[in-house]
């Protein structure tokens, strides 16, 4: 089974100075690095992590600077809420389209590139890029990391 080689929750500066706070896990899986990105929900003052995953990627990025960014690999995670299920059937059905379990990954690249994002972190740039966003499996992260998702 893998394990991340990190595992810590990570809190950034993002849109309006306001902070996010959201889990960064990180699997080595040579050539890739891969790195799960989980929103906290209601632990997370600021942005979710799909309205802040830009500014997620550069505190990631800034955290550990040996992460070689050509290679990376930025997974975007919402794990099952327990209010969730509490919610009227009709709207319970709007919230999990798309997940499985209640879980649902979403596979991230950016026009400009990771190593982009990198520079933009180190100089304090601020403008946010813009996301591409395409919805993945846990069995697809699973095959990503070389295993069962600890």
């Amino acid at each position: 089974m893998p394990d991340p080689v990190h595992d810590e929750i990570l809190t950034t500066i993002a849109y309006k100075r306001s902070r996010m706070k959201f889990r960064a896990r990180i699997f080595q899986n040579e050539p890739m690095t891969i790195a799960l990105l989980t929103d906290l929900g209601d632990k997370n003052p600021g942005l979710s992590i799909t309205n802040g995953i830009e500014y997620a990627v550069r505190a990631v990025l800034k955290r550990w600077p040996d992460i070689p960014a050509a290679r990376l690999v930025v997974m975007e995670h919402y794990e099952d809420r327990p209010a969730r299920a509490q919610a009227p059937e009709r709207l319970r059905r709007v919230l999990e389209r798309g997940r499985e379990n209640g879980q649902s990954f979403d596979l991230v690249t950016f026009g400009i590139g990771f190593e982009a994002l990198r520079s933009q972190a180190q100089v304090g740039i601020a403008q946010p890029s813009q996301p591409f966003l395409k919805r993945a499996s846990k069995a697809d992260f699973e095959r990503l990391i070389g295993g069962p998702l600890p």
